[in-house]
């Protein structure tokens, strides 16, 4: 568009302040942009970090499948989505120094001052509810989820810098689990550059030999014998070594892999189990991550798997965290069902923290219940409690239960005396690859 020199002459005078409002705001939502959130985020961290408690929090959150909305209704729907959800923070968000829009569908929340722990768990949870809600865009009626992480200083971080990438794990955290809040996540010991270079090489590393599965041994504590393993990946970097799930599991669902990568455990797993001719009766269980819930031809995948491999359906079993119960309700009792047809197990693990009512548990058709390793670690300070009251749930509701992160032989002893069903952990053995786990089963 080509302006006469009149109409430049009309133009509106800014002063120095309404320049500078410009530069620190978001154009599309009217929030703070990423800079004016930055300069206040780094004098906040200086100021948290000089006292013992949390004084500073950090709060990332990103909607999820947001570019779903941006390519199937276009990006002034996006454009509009991104408003609303602006719309909503300014009008309903409080208890907070700012808010901003860092770019995309990303925002951020600084809280600072006296109980910022307790303060930011109370944003988190508004912010969650608030965006779960749906959105009236158009014609459209839009419900999103998202994912949320929070970082402490000087808890997780003393710096601005530490404390975005703590907050940034959270949030991937949470990512990772099909959305939720995600408060307290230990940090890979990654850098930033290492992390771009294995984002870079995972879709490749999915189709090639570098992903290993190996296996942990399941004991079944009425016979005392293994009965099962559970199925976990490992990536053998050429550079780095053995990759622990922690290190690219967050990364593999930011690139869009995750998929592709439990298919590919699920795969090897089928394979390497049905070869143990000595072992017909061992099965085999695999973590089901919540975006295959959402892959409608995920049970007919693994249908024809199991007719092209043979494998009998009841020795498999897939465990969905209790996180991703809540998302999707209708779409996870309908896969979980599916699966359940096929004769396949349904575990449940890390439950007994509270995300899932047991009422929507209870018609489920799960058939064993894995307890959060707290419960297990409670044991090792003395305390049955938990443990004992979901063992005595589990079989009130017909289900097995199990025990992971077991360390110690007096800790197996009392989950056996509980009436656990099975337990797995280092006490009994670590997981092991395919050759190892031959050989122990042999022992």
């Amino acid at each position: 568009m080509n302006l006469s020199s009149s109409e430049i002459g009309s133009a509106p005078q800014l002063d120095g302040a309404e320049l500078q409002d410009l530069a620190w705001r978001d154009h599309l939502t009217g929030l703070p942009n990423r800079a004016k959130f930055n300069e206040q985020f780094e004098a906040a961290c200086a100021l948290a970090a000089q006292t013992p408690d949390p004084a500073g929090a950090l709060i990332l959150f990103d909607l999820n499948k947001f570019k779903e909305v941006n390519d199937s209704l276009g990006h002034e729907t996006g454009d509009l989505l991104l408003q609303g959800v602006a719309h909503r923070l300014r009008t309903e968000l409080a208890d907070c120094d700012l808010f901003a829009r860092f770019g995309g569908d990303e925002f951020a929340v600084l809280i600072t001052g006296e109980n910022a722990a307790g303060r930011a768990d109370l944003v988190a949870e508004k912010i969650f509810d608030l965006l779960t809600q749906p959105f009236e865009i158009e014609n459209y009626r839009l419900v999103i989820n998202v994912s949320v992480g929070i970082a402490l200083c000087p808890r997780d971080a003393t710096d601005a810098r530490g404390l975005k990438t703590h907050a940034d794990e959270a949030m991937y955290a949470a990512k990772a689990q099909g959305g939720g809040i995600v408060r307290d996540c230990p940090a890979t010991g990654l850098s930033l550059t290492t992390k771009a270079q294995l984002l870079s090489e995972l879709p490749s590393a999915v189709v090639t030999e570098s992903l290993l599965v190996h296996y942990q041994p399941k004991l079944d504590l009425r016979t005392s014998r293994i009965t099962g393993v559970e199925a976990l990946v490992r990536w053998d970097h050429p550079e780095l070594g053995m990759l622990q799930p922690k290190d690219f599991i967050q990364l593999a669902e930011v690139c869009g892999v995750l998929d592709q990568l439990t298919r590919t455990v699920t795969e090897r797993s089928l394979l390497d189990v049905s070869a143990f001719d000595s072992r017909p009766d061992l099965s085999v269980t695999i973590n089901l991550s919540n975006r295959l819930i959402q892959d409608r031809d995920f049970s007919a995948w693994v249908a024809r798997l199991l007719a092209e491999t043979g494998f009998t359906p009841q020795l498999l079993r897939f465990e969905l965290n209790e996180r991703h119960l809540t998302h999707s309700p209708d779409r996870t009792q309908k896969v979980l069902q599916e699966l359940h047809d096929l004769g396949i197990g349904i575990g449940v693990d890390n439950f007994g923290i509270g995300c899932a009512s047991l009422d929507f548990v209870y018609q489920l058709p799960i058939d064993e219940l894995s307890m959060q390793t707290e419960f297990v670690s409670a044991i090792d300070n003395g305390d049955e409690t938990l443990a004992k009251a979901l063992i005595d749930l589990g079989h009130t509701l017909g289900v097995k239960v199990s025990a992971k992160g077991v360390e110690s032989a007096e800790t197996l002893e009392t989950l056996r005396s509980l009436g656990c069903d099975s337990a797995q952990g280092f006490c009994i053995s670590p997981p092991l690859p395919i050759e190892g786990l031959a050989q122990y089963l042999l022992g």
